[in-house]
């Protein structure tokens, strides 16, 4: 049984490292996707966003839709709306960050080709954050590999921060994603109870994907302070206040020790 389409559907920002989207292509191309359906973010004027299209027409791609604002609830709206548009009912969409890179037991298609057999209609994955050996926030560098440069594996989002770690990797285009962080499958219910629902039903031999978090580099800092200003185009601020706890947690943190303390 071949699979349909699989495409990738991803809202991207300019505020990371640039050589961040190179390493996303070129991760997501091997890995087997079809299609790549990006949203892009920037400020109106924002000379990055011209650099970011750039390399992105280098990989034969061309943005669906330009954003000036941002938030999770923007992102999920923007990333519904693609889906809807693009992709065929029966097609599979891998949801990712751009500094999420994930890793498939036995590869992409073998893995959705997986949950087909077994009737499940999206797959589930969980963070690992990953950090330079010292903890320090270095540049990103365009090689080598992120892995490489970020070796440490560790559970800042949840064990420092307090955050949700799983996430609904791929599903089905028919199947409803619950908030923009691609946290969990909507079962209409209040937020935890359909992360729960999403997470902790079980499923029997199924392996998850490994979400490897490359958010820990030298951009952080200053991204941190714009998300909780409320600057360049991101509206988190005024619409998800339980979320940006987790962002003042991070910034006192990194104005404290200048790093993620490995301790």
């Amino acid at each position: 049984m071949s699979l349909p389409p699989i495409r990738l559907v991803a809202c991207i920002g300019v505020k990371s490292s640039p050589h961040l989207l190179t390493h996303f292509l070129e991760h997501y191309r091997r890995l087997g996707v079809d299609e790549f359906l990006i949203v892009l973010h920037a400020e109106r004027g924002d000379a990055r966003a011209e650099a970011a299209k750039e390399r992105l027409a280098q990989a034969g791609i061309r943005p669906v839709r330009e954003v000036e604002e941002y938030s999770a609830t923007l992102k999920l709206a923007y990333t519904t709306e693609v889906v809807r548009r693009y992709c065929e009912p029966e097609s599979w969409v891998v949801y990712a960050d751009l500094d999420e890179l994930q890793l498939y037991p036995d590869g992409l298609r073998a893995y959705l080709g997986e949950r087909e057999r077994r009737g499940h209609s999206f797959a589930r994955g969980r963070l690992i954050d990953r950090l330079s050996d010292s903890g320090a926030l270095v540049e990103i560098q365009p090689e080598p590999s992120l892995w490489e440069q970020f070796p440490r594996s560790a559970s800042v989002t949840r064990g420092l921060l307090g955050g949700w770690d799983r996430k609904v990797c791929a599903a089905r285009a028919t199947v409803p994603i619950a908030d923009g962080g691609a946290h969990a499958v909507r079962y209409g219910r209040a937020p935890r109870s359909d992360y729960r629902l999403t997470h902790y039903l079980p499923r029997f031999g199924e392996r998850r994907i490994a979400i490897h978090h490359f958010k820990w580099d030298a951009t952080l800092p200053r991204r941190v302070r714009e998300k909780i200003e409320g600057r360049g185009g991101d509206l988190d601020r005024w619409h998800a206040d339980g979320f940006m706890r987790e962002y003042r947690r991070l910034d006192a943190r990194l104005r404290r020790d200048g790093c993620i303390r490995l301790t």
